[in-house]
């Protein structure tokens, strides 16, 4: 996910008063850059799966007194159509080396 739209999706689970201990300085550390983000990949048709593959982590979800913990049970408890559209891509950074192989 890249970093900017994670800092979007922090502001509205705090609008939606879901606790969650994190605190926006800590966002320059984590995910990656829209710019350095090198593939999509559309996974919306699997959010049954995705959404019964985080409920299976019991011990973080239901269990869970993480940081991230309410937000978890949030996504596992909503319609899977809305956590299909929250969770229907996955984005990745192609990290090139400067080796050649073959």
């Amino acid at each position: 996910m890249p970093r900017e739209a994670f800092g979007r999706l922090l502001r509205l689970v705090r609008l939606l008063r879901i606790p969650v201990r994190y605190e926006p300085e800590a966002l320059h550390g984590v995910f990656s850059s829209r710019a350095d983000i090198t593939h999509v990949i559309r996974v919306r048709r699997y959010a049954r799966r995705k959404q019964a593959a985080l409920a299976a982590h019991r011990s973080e979800v239901a269990d869970g007194t993480g940081r991230i913990a309410p937000a978890m049970r949030a996504l596992v408890r909503m319609p899977a159509p809305l956590f299909g559209l929250l969770t229907g891509r996955e984005w990745f950074v192609e990290v090139r080396t400067g080796r050649r192989t073959g």
